[in-house]
């Protein structure tokens, strides 16, 4: 076997740390350096590629006329759910609703409102049992 020579000896098989990150960093800049060479076919595909990439991340382009009737249409949206919930809020209103069905119609206002005449009838019951009950408490 021929003799080490001195260059032969700087790379020998155990290298420090820093040595080794060293010949680790100058690998990974000579890998990025290097591009591998595409056909004019592959560099075209992959132009119009970036271009579609590009064209895809741009919004896209609306007239004036489009984004105002997108707005009315939002807020009109928005204007009916406001007044959704201002109907679903309003107790009063909703038990005068129930009351007026009920009185023009009973029997088909308590099939309309079948839970609320449950809540009347217990709440009823309950005044009552209480008025049952302090009148008994009175006359003992």
């Amino acid at each position: 076997m021929a003799a080490k020579s001195k260059s032969d000896s700087t790379h020998s098989d155990t290298l420090s740390v820093p040595a080794a990150i060293t010949e680790v960093a100058k690998g990974v800049v000579t890998a990025k350096g290097v591009q591998p060479t595409l056909s004019k076919n592959e560099q075209k595909a992959q132009k119009e590629a970036q271009k579609e990439k590009e064209k895809a991340e741009q919004p896209p382009q609306r007239s004036r006329a489009e984004l105002q009737s997108d707005i009315r249409d939002a807020r009109a949206e928005l204007n009916d759910v406001v007044h959704e919930l201002e109907r679903r809020i309003d107790v009063g209103a909703r038990t005068r609703t129930v009351i007026d069905d009920v009185r023009a119609d009973p029997i088909e206002g308590a099939r309309k409102h079948k839970k609320a005449v449950v809540i009347a009838g217990l709440a009823v019951a309950a005044v009552g049992t209480g008025l049952a009950l302090a009148i008994r408490a009175i006359a003992k």
